[in-house]
């Protein structure tokens, strides 16, 4: 009887870290469904539909260029 104590808690921790295994193979398994998930998204990189605007090098201001910096973006790339 003496010897089955030290069984139990024996069985007890290998169950304990069998549960806590499992737990993490539950947490990994739904990262990376999640991350899969993310990666069958669609349309993501189709064109914008908003018409025919494309980017213009030449009309390109720098933010050094006075009265003109409040229609810049905080980069000083785009014109709005």
């Amino acid at each position: 009887m003496a010897s089955s104590y030290p069984q139990l808690l024996i069985s007890q921790r290998t169950m304990f870290q069998v549960r806590q295994q499992y737990i993490n193979s539950l947490v990994d398994l739904q990262q990376t469904s999640t991350s899969l998930e993310g990666f069958l998204l669609s349309g993501g990189l189709d064109a914008p539909s908003s018409g025919n605007q494309r980017f213009d090098a030449t009309t390109v201001k720098t933010g050094s260029q006075g009265s003109d910096q409040h229609d810049l973006d905080t980069a000083g790339l785009v014109e709005y």
